[in-house]
């Protein structure tokens, strides 16, 4: 049987792991950028998503000394900080980055009169991937990271203003996404990463009656263009929620022929893991490695 694991990770602040040409030789830094080298490597995934990436000369810096570059990626964004990449193995697949428009645009969310125009808190990074076994037969990955909930001011409406951009991020992703199907790029895709919105609607989300995660997911008014997610909420992962001590996760996503279609690339059954063996939330998750668990899907090609 021909597989590809497809993972996704937030790394916590991972650019602290690179200091200048080298890994950070700050201890503290320096056992951690071990640590999360050594769940890559456990990890071993063909495709691997990462959340709050560093800036692409200090992943091949990492990569480099971390023994890891056998690996290729791609990214989007040029930040110091919280760019959002891709680890590849080309032994496994070819991987191709899709440029798409990241302006502005106009969106009516919540009970709002107008629409408001809203923007990409970071840009995704959509990858055509094709499969260098089976098939071959192609589909899109897309790599996310919405706006986060986390307030700043004593701002009442600032707590619904953040939900509403990743209400927005989520219905303009999805909008980009289909249309690329309906070109005929590939006949599937996939979303990974972090939504910073967790399972059920929070007090802000009921008032808006909408929520981050079903943004992304649609609606089963639509239930041709409506989203699966592998994820088994009862195990305890709270996707992206930073108000517990608990373990946080990222989704991925897929459309209903990724998972049920007749052909290949299909999601295989029960493939879908949260890596709480790997990361140690309890014992100062951030310090030590992330205060993300990776999560993990086998595609069969």
């Amino acid at each position: 049987m021909e597989t590809i694991k497809v993972a996704c990770w937030n790394i916590y602040f991972s650019d602290r792991l690179v200091k200048g040409n080298s890994v950070n030789p700050d201890g503290t830094q320096k056992q951690r950028a071990s640590n999360v080298a050594r769940i890559i490597e456990e990890l071993d995934p063909d495709l691997l998503g990462i959340v709050e990436c560093m800036p692409k000369k200090s992943l091949s810096v990492f990569l480099k000394a971390s023994g890891l570059d056998y690996y290729d990626y791609l990214m989007e964004g040029t930040a110091k900080r919280h760019n959002v990449g891709l680890l590849y193995w080309p032994g496994a697949v070819k991987a191709e980055k899709l440029s798409f428009s990241g302006a502005k645009w106009k969106d009516l969310v919540g009970n709002d009169e107008n629409p408001k125009t809203y923007a990409f808190s970071r840009k995704p990074l959509i990858v055509k991937v094709t499969p260098k076994s089976g098939n071959k037969n192609p589909f899109l990955l897309a790599v996310v990271h919405q706006k986060s909930k986390k307030t700043y001011t004593a701002d009442e409406q600032e707590p619904y203003n953040n939900r509403k951009k990743i209400i927005a991020q989520g219905r303009r992703l999805r909008k980009i996404l289909w249309g690329m199907l309906d070109k005929k790029v590939a006949d599937r895709f996939m979303i990974i990463g972090d939504i910073n919105d967790g399972p059920g609607f929070d007090q802000y989300e009921k008032s808006l009656v909408e929520s981050g995660v079903e943004a992304h997911l649609g609606t089963v008014l639509e239930p041709e263009t409506s989203l699966h997610s592998f994820t088994d909420l009862s195990s305890g992962g709270i996707p992206t929620h930073p108000f517990k001590p608990a373990a946080q996760i990222d989704h991925i996503l897929y459309p209903h022929n990724f998972a049920h279609g007749s052909t290949k690339p299909k999601v295989k059954k029960n493939s879908g893991n949260v890596r709480t063996d790997l990361v140690s939330i309890k014992k100062n998750g951030k310090d030590r490695d992330s205060d993300h668990c990776p999560v993990e899907v086998t595609v069969l090609v």
